[in-house]
């Protein structure tokens, strides 16, 4: 077996730090303590079952649309966000990214955090996918579309942000470009996936759980980046949920 060696394993000593505060729910004692209860999968008493099926919705209908979907797989984010977009009655723009490689560069799958086409409309909440330095921005901001036109967009955020379309590299191991995209680096974020919101904190979410491949470690991470409990919404069925609750096990 070949043997790896790493310019770490240089240093021979570490320091462990250990993170002491919950910024995120710091304020609301009981959802953290809910919270801390699922992370240490202590799901067996009535309690925690009492304290979710309050926030229990058979159905997503008439739960207001500015709540942000966490849904498990890309296909049924994609079906949503769709759906959403075409409730806005106005003129569609549609970004398609403009791509070059070099030395004989051929990828097997896109290789760029810029999706290869995205259509936005004015009023669309979004999400960016990469860091945008010279505007502040970084992967995971959200913000929502108040001008648009060809060739930029204007996000609501803490401070308004104009964009243009952005230019994206990539590199081989030896930091050559063997490539080169130009594109709108946001996709439509009326529903994300799970996955994707990791580290982000959001102020209104809907969660669904519609099968068991929906694991409790989705379910942590999804309930956690709500800070109050009278925000999150669960799309579930009763019987089904209690069960779910049953088979947590650490």
């Amino acid at each position: 077996m070949e043997k790896f060696f790493s310019s770490c394993s240089e240093f021979k000593t570490h320091k462990n730090i250990v993170l002491t505060i919950n910024y995120r729910q710091h304020s609301n004692i009981e959802h953290l303590h809910y919270l801390n209860k699922l992370r240490r999968g202590e799901c067996d008493d009535d309690s925690m079952y009492a304290y979710f099926k309050k926030r229990i919705s058979v159905a997503d209908l008439h739960i207001d649309p500015t709540y942000t979907r966490l849904i498990y797989t890309n296909k049924e984010r994609n079906n949503h966000n769709a759906k959403m977009l075409a409730n806005i009655k106005i003129k569609l723009y549609t970004y398609e990214s403009a791509v070059k490689y070099y030395n004989d560069y051929i990828p097997n799958e896109w290789p760029f955090q810029m999706p290869q086409s995205v259509s936005l409309k004015l009023g669309a909440p979004v999400l960016c996918l990469r860091n945008i330095q010279e505007h502040d921005l970084a992967n995971g901001t959200q913000g929502v579309i108040i001008a648009i036109d060809n060739n930029e967009l204007t996000l609501l955020t803490r401070d308004n942000k104009t964009i243009t379309q952005q230019i994206e590299t990539l590199f081989d191991n030896k930091r050559n470009i063997i490539g080169e995209c130009k594109g709108m680096p946001f996709t439509l974020a009326y529903a994300m996936t799970i996955h994707k919101v990791q580290g982000l904190t959001l102020d209104k979410i809907v969660i669904h759980i519609n099968n068991m491949q929906f694991t409790w470690h989705l379910f942590y991470v999804a309930l956690s980046r709500a800070q109050n409990i009278k925000y999150v919404y669960i799309i579930t069925q009763y019987p089904f949920f209690k069960h779910f609750l049953k088979t947590i096990t650490i």
